[in-house]
């Protein structure tokens, strides 16, 4: 099943007053263009890009460029990760996956949250301020936070379901863009892609990012010859009220 996930609306968000503060952050990060690439789906890109991806991450401790295997129309592309996030315009280098030294998602989830003393249990049984299973996005006090976070689970790590939960990659990602940190999208992308092309049973929920690839490796004249299953679709006033930005 192929699911439609959602952007960001320009003109919603400048009559709320949200829109300037969100573009100072998404400028941080460099992600202005990336957010705004509202991509129709189509089925035939979706189960040839992820049925052929493959992404080589041994080669840097060999010296060489990590690279991401993928097939658009049978033509096999084989792009490094920096390349793959210049196409797509995004920023390159920095870390590639969950984890600084100076992180404590504890902490970190107390700084952003509505109430320091609400507790959750994690995993293990134990009271915390943050867990992956039961901690919530709209505890997140900024409603620019919220909505930035609402846009990271429908881009970065797209997926149809509980997209209210805030997962430790998701509040890792909001730590490293309020810290100014330099920190590899492309490469995040690429983790959450792999995972989507190992789960053959879930819901795509990358539709779109497969149709801006496939576009950033200028394919779109083959594109017009096959027909879309359906439109992108926008981060809305409705979904803004559902995630409690602000009550009508």
């Amino acid at each position: 099943m192929l699911a439609l996930i959602q952007l960001l609306v320009e003109d919603m968000l400048r009559s709320i007053g949200l829109r300037d503060n969100l573009h100072e952050l998404l400028e941080v990060v460099g992600w202005v263009e990336f957010m705004t690439l509202d991509k129709p789906v189509y089925k035939h890109l979706c189960w040839e890009f992820l049925s052929s991806l493959k992404v080589d991450w041994i080669t840097p401790y060999q010296h060489r460029p990590v690279r991401i295997q993928f097939r658009f129309f049978n033509r096999f592309f084989e792009p490094n990760l920096t390349e793959f996030g210049r196409r797509l315009h995004l920023p390159h280098g920095g870390v590639w996956a969950v984890g600084h030294e100076n992180f404590n998602v504890q902490e970190f989830w107390c700084e952003i949250t509505y109430d320091m003393c609400t507790l959750v249990i994690d995993n293990h049984g134990f009271y915390v301020p943050y867990s992956a299973d039961g901690s919530k996005a709209t505890s997140i006090c900024n409603p620019t936070l919220r909505y930035l976070h609402r846009l990271i689970v429908n881009t970065i790590f797209p997926r149809h379901e509980s997209q209210g939960r805030a997962r430790l990659s998701e509040v890792f990602l909001l730590w490293y863009i309020l810290k100014d940190e330099n920190f590899d999208t492309g490469a995040f992308i690429s983790h959450q892609l792999l995972s989507q092309a190992s789960s053959p049973k879930s819901p795509i929920t990358c539709g779109g990012l497969i149709t801006a690839i496939t576009c950033a490796w200028g394919l779109e004249a083959q594109i017009r010859t096959i027909t879309p299953l359906f439109l992108g679709g926008q981060l809305s006033l409705a979904t803004c009220i559902q995630m409690e930005m602000f009550k009508m």
